[in-house]
């Protein structure tokens, strides 16, 4: 079954270094999405391992599996991202 992330298999490697993408605000652009996340999300990252989601998988009705990635960003806590809004280092 495809996976939201065969585009880019390093994303679910184990230390492999990563960071969010940085998207287009009003007020320019940032490395975090939308502004609320912790400020260690705009640090590199190192994967940890990957983790089903089962509500995305669902809902999306295409029979694509969709996983969230597993990130340590230091800060003594697991962040679970869609990889369409991670990139490699």
């Amino acid at each position: 079954m495809p996976t939201n992330f065969d585009h880019n298999h390093k994303l679910a490697t184990r230390g492999q270094q990563v960071r969010l993408k940085s998207f287009g605000h009003s007020d320019g652009p940032r490395s975090t999405w939308s502004g609320i996340e912790p400020s260690s999300w705009q640090r590199v990252g190192t994967v940890k391992g990957i983790e089903l989601d089962h509500n995305l998988t669902e809902m999306n009705g295409k029979g694509i599996q969709k996983y969230r990635i597993l990130i340590d960003f230091g800060d003594g806590s697991t962040a679970s991202i869609l990889p369409c809004i991670l990139k490699t280092v």
